[in-house]
């Protein structure tokens, strides 16, 4: 079967929900000036996956583009550069969040080791990109002959790529405390975590997950091989299809958990509705 891309316009309304998907968490954090109830952990993590789905892209399309010719087009086309975009968008609202949720912190959460570990994760990805598109490379040789960018390239693409993306899993785990804190602790300080938030990244994420097959060039490129057909795949081509997947799944996991909690009468109290009912009790 012939292999057509994904055309622009489904690209362009992903985009745009991809960002109002963001909105619900930022508007309840904003109207209750607290980010009680939401791991800063969770969303670091999320963060520096999102970092790194962007020092990917980043890489291909403008630090080096002549690394390989899979993924995108040569030239660059506009599904490349909405590609860039959507993961450009992700990223920027990740650090939205996250950044209301350290000023909203609550009382006795310090923020300072939130922030000493993005700066030092910035410093072994976007910064050294940038320091390259600003500078050059020494001598300012071509790729491949640059060790720098073979060096970067290939811990990135190889190593850190498919490590970063068990994050995203992860995330999960340090956001779950605190659903089961804020539901058998009524009394406790109200939740600013988003039902409706959730529930919408779940679906909007998936079928984003689901896109990204259909949004990047494949083609085959004879050689040496490390790794089976599965990892080859996420290297060249993969990525962003697992990452929004698992990040699609966690939110619908958590998701699922918040129901649970109800369901078992963790949260009494709390009535079933819209944002404006509470997501546990206090809520």
């Amino acid at each position: 079967m012939e292999y057509t891309e994904a055309p622009n316009s489904l690209r362009i309304t992903l985009l745009v929900l991809s960002a109002l998907s963001f909105l619900p968490q930022l508007q309840r954090i904003w109207s209750q000036k607290t980010s009680a109830g939401i791991s800063i952990s969770y969303v670091l993590l999320n963060l520096i996956v999102a970092t790194e789905q962007f020092t990917i892209i980043f890489l291909l399309m403008i630090s080096a583009p002549e690394a390989t010719s899979n993924f995108t087009h040569d030239p660059l086309s506009t599904g490349d550069w909405l590609n860039f975009a959507q993961i450009s968008s992700v990223l920027g609202l990740f650090l939205v969040l996250f950044s209301i949720c350290l000023y909203y912190r609550p009382s006795g959460c310090s923020a300072r080791g939130y922030i000493k570990v993005y700066t030092a994760y910035l410093f072994i990805s976007v910064i050294p990109e940038l320091c390259d598109l600003i500078a050059g490379t020494p001598n300012n040789t071509d790729w491949p002959q640059t060790d720098y960018r073979q060096g970067f390239a290939g811990t990135h693409g190889l190593i850190l790529n498919p490590l970063i993306t068990i994050l995203g899993i992860i995330s999960a785990l340090c956001q779950t405390p605190q659903i089961w804190h804020h539901a058998e602790n009524p009394e406790s300080n109200s939740s600013s975590f988003s039902l409706i938030g959730l529930a919408t990244q779940s679906v909007v994420f998936t079928l984003v997950a689901i896109s990204w097959v259909w949004r990047v060039v494949y083609t085959p490129e004879p050689g040496f091989r490390i790794g089976p057909d599965w990892l080859e795949w996420f290297w060249g081509y993969g990525w962003p299809v697992v990452d929004s997947a698992v990040f699609a799944g966690v939110q619908g996991g958590l998701f699922g958990c918040v129901l649970y909690c109800r369901r078992k009468g963790r949260g009494e109290g709390s009535a079933v509705g819209g944002e404006t009912e509470p997501l546990l009790r206090g809520d």
